[in-house]
Formats: structure tokens, C-alpha cells, sequence
């Protein structure tokens, strides 16, 4: 009985973060993690949810609704964007590779990872790369914490 809770209690926190950062149409929203496949690129790719979402609007008419529905179907099952061979950058989609700089948040605890890459206001630290940022957000995505780029100062923050 105590299996069945825990399972049910992990189920309901995923569906809740979903939620939550596909319900985020600010610009500079809350990123995304997803795997895609297109003719000039296989794999995971961090895009921010409104970007996704106007892709999305203007390349297949799809109503915020229509969307939401969609997207959350995609990460809820961990399935595959399949894209057409369109420019990734020019949508927003943005690639990375692993960097063994970057420690992995299991082997040190989420917490310690955020102390480790962030300050006290849980923002990134300087001297970080491009892609080192884009590892962060997928560690930070993978453990269900949400982050986003102020628009004020242009870093990026844990929400």
C-alpha cells in the first residue's frame, strides 16, 4: 500500500510541474527539455515554452489549448518531437552536449548541485558557458525544477 502511495504521490508532482511550466506564456518563459528528431539533429534540445508555443501557432495553427494539450502528452510519456527540416536556432530550440564539468545532481544531491551553480537568489553564477547553461537546465528540468531568463537582467533564475 505504501508502493502505491509513493507511485502516486511521484505521478501527481510530474503532472504538476508539467503544468506549471506549460501553462508559462511570458516571454522569457520557463524552459522546456525535449528530445527531438529532425534530418539535421537527433536529441534533447532546452526550448522556453513560448517560444515552443509560437512555433507551434504558426506552424500548425494550434490554439493555446490545442497546444497545451499536445506539449504536456509529449513530456508526460517522454516522447520524440519529430520535426520536419526546419532551422532549430531560428525557432529557439537549442542544442547542447555533455560536459563532464558538469557534476551530475544525483551523485551530489539536487541541493548541493543548485549551491554549487547558483547564488544565494538562485541565480547562475557567472563564467558559465552557453552550453553549460543549457546542461543546467536539463538537470535542473530532469529533477523538476523550473528556471527561466529574467528579463530584466538576462540571467538565468530558478523559479
Amino acid at each position: 500500500m505504501k508502493a502505491i502511495i509513493f507511485i502516486y504521490i511521484l505521478v501527481m508532482q510530474q503532472i504538476s510541474f508539467i503544468e506549471k511550466v506549460t501553462n508559462d506564456f511570458r516571454s522569457n518563459s520557463m524552459f522546456l527539455l525535449l528530445n527531438v528528431e529532425s534530418k539535421s539533429y537527433s536529441g534533447p534540445v532546452i526550448i522556453e515554452n513560448d517560444d515552443l508555443y509560437l512555433f507551434y501557432a504558426i506552424t500548425k495553427k494550434f490554439t493555446k489549448e490545442d497546444y497545451k494539450a499536445y506539449i504536456k502528452s509529449i513530456l508526460k510519456d517522454k516522447k520524440v518531437l519529430k520535426l520536419s527540416n526546419l532551422d532549430l536556432k531560428k525557432w529557439g530550440f537549442q542544442k547542447f552536449h555533455q560536459d563532464k564539468r558538469i557534476n551530475c545532481p544525483k551523485k551530489l544531491g539536487i541541493d548541493t548541485f543548485i549551491k554549487l551553480y547558483f547564488n544565494n537568489k538562485k541565480v547562475l553564477k557567472d563564467d558559465i558557458s552557453e552550453n553549460q547553461k543549457n546542461i543546467i537546465i536539463e538537470k535542473l528540468f530532469m529533477n523538476q525544477i523550473s528556471c527561466f531568463i529574467d528579463d530584466e537582467t538576462g540571467y538565468l533564475v530558478i523559479k
